[in-house]
């Protein structure tokens, strides 16, 4: 049963953590009060930096995971 149940608990917190994530990002376009900047700077931005950035959180996510389960397994 507990396998059944999470799943859907970790897709409504994915999801909740995204509604999160939009807002906050919404509320920091609005406090920052410039609209043309904030465009100028997303066309400027070096995505293979982004990129880059995404691959080392995706490690971290990864080493952090295994990390837990590791500690977890001889626990």
């Amino acid at each position: 049963m507990a396998n059944n149940i999470a799943p859907r608990i970790l897709r409504r917190g994915l999801e909740f953590f995204a509604l999160i994530s939009l807002v906050g990002f919404g509320a920091m376009l609005l406090y920052g009060n410039n609209l043309q900047q904030f465009l100028r700077t997303m066309v400027s931005l070096k995505w293979g930096w982004v990129l880059v950035g995404v691959l080392l959180a995706s490690h971290d996510w990864w080493g952090g995971g295994l990390r837990a389960w590791v500690m977890a397994r001889h626990v």
